[in-house]
């Protein structure tokens, strides 16, 4: 079996943040109320910018229900602005397509004495499947195509583009008993993990990956009773992936 899924190593999960304006009546007050709302921040990780008579804080989103409580009961003299909670949380509809094209002949030859007789076929197919795969902004999904799992990272912006993640990882086989005997199914040589990232926008095809299996299966003889049957197969199994957002 011949692969072929061009791809690529996800960044580490980064903790998703908020981000707070609040205002007050002055540049002197916006600077005295900096110390208070540091008080309940997390150094290295949440931070306060000032701008003019306003600050901008961002923090961890599981901190800013604590940060808007201290705010009400400690400055409530201040004034928020914005609040990216307030913002509709952004999703990717995506739709995975998977096409598979099969393309079969088959001759057959029968010989039983004094009669000789030739057969053939040919068999051709096309099926198409889908899977939808439904996440919020910064949302990973898992799609296994064929021998490898693929995880798609998907961050959409307010500009309608959508920046996506691929992760694509060999997964390896499961022993199987043949005969009573443990048997390990061959290994895939340089099974390492493969990421890429591109830019997408919605109802336009990314092509994710394609995977080729021979079916050819030739000079098969086979010994009956009343003579003797030569197979030839030949023929190819093609599966195309895409990735659509809706």
């Amino acid at each position: 079996m011949m692969i072929l899924i061009w791809l690529l190593l996800l960044s580490p999960a980064q903790a998703q943040m908020a981000v707070e304006r609040l205002c007050f009546v002055s540049d002197a007050e916006a600077l005295r109320a900096r110390p208070l709302i540091e008080v309940v921040l997390v150094k290295g990780q949440d931070r306060v910018e000032v701008d003019g008579r306003c600050l901008n804080v961002t923090c961890d989103v599981k901190r800013s229900e604590i940060l808007n409580r201290w705010v009400k009961t400690r400055l409530p003299q201040a004034e928020s602005t914005f609040s990216s909670l307030d913002v509709p949380e952004l999703e990717c509809d995506m739709l995975a397509l998977k096409k598979t094209r099969k393309q079969q002949e088959q001759s057959t030859v029968q010989v039983d004495g004094r009669n000789f007789q030739v057969s053939a076929g040919d068999e051709r197919s096309e099926q198409v499947e889908e899977h939808i795969l439904k996440v919020t902004s910064g949302g990973t999904a898992t799609l296994i195509m064929g021998p490898s799992e693929l995880k798609i990272t998907c961050t959409a912006s307010s500009s309608g583009t959508y920046r996506l993640k691929f992760s694509q990882r060999y997964i390896s086989p499961q022993p199987v008993f043949v005969n009573g005997v443990l048997v390990q199914p061959p290994q895939q040589e340089n099974a390492t993990s493969i990421s890429t990232e591109l830019e997408a926008r919605k109802n336009t095809p990314v092509n994710i990956g394609q995977i080729s299996k021979d079916l050819g299966n030739k000079d098969k003889e086979i010994g009956t009773s009343v003579g003797v049957s030569y197979e030839n197969t030949t023929g190819s199994e093609v599966v195309d992936w895409s990735l659509v957002i809706r």
